[in-house]
């Protein structure tokens, strides 16, 4: 559901929108009365008490474009701030409003987590050199941003790669798409993405980085393919924080699975989960096979392989098959647990088996759920 507002007279900055024309009990109850209907408002002025009911109620698929507020995001800043960390919000999604940047200031001081995403876009409302600064401080689980949103200008990127490289960059994940957004760019222009990827990965491939998650979503530009492995594979071997690694591409080059990368990451101190698209040219062979990615889970049975369609329909029947097939190969030696006869000694076996997996819940109920009759004799 959309409500947008008339913008045929809106000709110079600073003209007003029109007031969205429905009470705050009226807001509310178009919100909550459909928990499963995505809300959309775009050039629309709010007053404070509309704004409110806006962000109280984020758990559901609201999304707020190019609008305006009263109070500039005052009242937003005050309910929130009232909460003090009594649950953390999905999502902070308000491209091109004029409340961006009293919500950055506030999540930059907040002492608690208060959204678990937080949408960063290169609207003009957002581009302001000293903003980038508030983004890198701001309290929220993970920043979501495109790469145009670090292509921009060199002023407003260096505050976010000197908190990177200088472990002072206070969100734990940092999600990176890069989508087809090479297309809305000349030929010409790609020399610019490949040189923020090298600074990107160059920030956070510094010691003191605390990133733990970074995800690089929709990588489909092959001009600079090589370059973007060389560069991911050269931070894998100076990083020391991150825990989780998502690579999702289709280039051939970076696709799964990309063996050199999961090599470099048995040898990351922390490394322990990988994300890809799941292939869609085949299906996954057969359990037993000797193919490059089962004899690496074979030997490297504490590391974690996903995958993500990202509701792509392409890839969606592909990946049940490849998630089963890569589990199972990680799991196919804890069958001859059920062969050990001397109770004792399975017993022994699968609690140091469990001990072993604690931080991978799939492999712990597999583990308990084929050794029952353990826990019934």
């Amino acid at each position: 559901m959309e409500l947008r507002g008339n913008i045929t007279y809106l000709s110079r900055p600073g003209d007003n929108y029109d007031h969205l024309l429905l009470t705050t009990e009226q807001l509310r109850h178009i919100i909550c009365a459909f928990p499963s209907r995505q809300y959309t408002f775009r050039f629309l002025c709010f007053t404070p008490k509309q704004s409110v009911e806006l962000v109280s109620h984020r758990k559901f698929a609201i999304e707020v474009h190019s609008c305006q507020f009263e109070d500039k995001g005052q009242a937003m800043v005050d309910w929130l701030e009232k909460r003090d960390g009594a649950e953390i919000i999905d999502s902070c999604y308000f491209p091109d409003c004029d409340c961006v940047e009293k919500i950055l200031k506030f999540l930059s001081r907040s002492r608690y987590p208060v959204f678990y995403k937080l949408y960063v876009l290169t609207g003009g409302a957002l581009l302001k050199p000293e903003l980038s600064q508030l983004i890198s401080a701001a309290n929220v689980r993970t920043v979501m941003a495109d790469i145009r949103f670090f292509a921009c200008c060199d002023g407003w990127r260096a505050p976010l790669l000197k908190a990177l490289r200088e472990g002072t960059f206070r969100p734990q994940t940092l999600e990176i798409c890069f989508s087809s957004n090479f297309r809305l760019f000349d030929e010409g222009d790609i020399p610019i993405f490949g040189k923020v990827v090298r600074k990107l990965f160059k920030a956070i491939s510094s010691p003191d980085c605390t990133l733990k998650e970074r995800h690089l979503k929709h990588f489909e530009c092959t001009e600079i393919a090589h370059d973007f492995e060389r560069y991911l594979l050269s931070m894998l071997q100076t990083n020391e924080r991150l825990e989780v690694l998502g690579v999702y591409s289709t280039v051939a080059l970076l696709e799964f699975p990309q063996m050199r990368i999961m090599d470099a990451a048995t040898k990351h101190p922390r490394l322990r989960k990988m994300c890809f698209y799941p292939p869609s040219s085949h299906d996954p062979p057969e359990v037993g096979y000797a193919e490059p990615f089962q004899i690496w889970a074979q030997k490297n049975r504490c590391h974690i392989i996903q995958f993500n369609d990202f509701t792509h329909s392409d890839k969606k029947p592909y990946l049940s098959k490849w998630q089963n097939a890569v589990f199972a190969v990680f799991t196919s030696k804890f069958d001859a647990l059920q062969q050990v006869e001397d109770d004792k000694a399975r017993s022994y076996l699968l609690a140091t088996a469990i001990a072993t997996f604690q931080h991978m819940p799939d492999r712990i109920y597999n583990l308990l759920t084929g050794n029952l009759d353990v826990f019934a004799s």
